[in-house]
């Protein structure tokens, strides 16, 4: 499976939320969200061979599953965005019962100053 892309704007120290339902998109019929019961997931943010600046997983709470609609929630608080504005990478991870990781998405993460926040 190869992770779709999706690049995630952010402001510094202002809270967000985004929503990702996963799919599976048959060759004919309508899309059915995929069951996600017994996943975890993990979203990472950071310079390329660098540390992670933010590390959520549904662990920690910043992630809500909704196993039977495929929906991933993910929290970013106004402490989880106090970071350096800048561009950074991440990924989404989703890992099976069974310890399979699925990279779902992976792409840029753009941090901005905001004004005067």
């Amino acid at each position: 499976m190869s992770p779709g892309k999706d690049v995630i704007y952010a402001i510094a120290r202002v809270q967000m939320t985004r929503r990702y339902t996963y799919y599976d998109r048959p060759s004919s019929g309508p899309d059915v969200p995929v069951n996600l019961t017994g996943y975890s997931a993990r979203l990472v943010v950071g310079k390329l061979g660098a540390a992670p600046v933010i590390d959520l997983s549904d662990a920690s709470g910043a992630i809500s599953i909704t196993p039977l609609a495929g929906v991933l929630d993910v929290a970013f608080s106004r402490a989880v965005l106090d970071v350096p504005p800048g561009e950074y990478h991440y990924q989404l991870v989703l890992t099976s019962a069974g310890g399979m990781d699925y990279p779902l998405l992976k792409d840029r993460f753009v941090v901005d100053a905001g004004v005067g926040l």
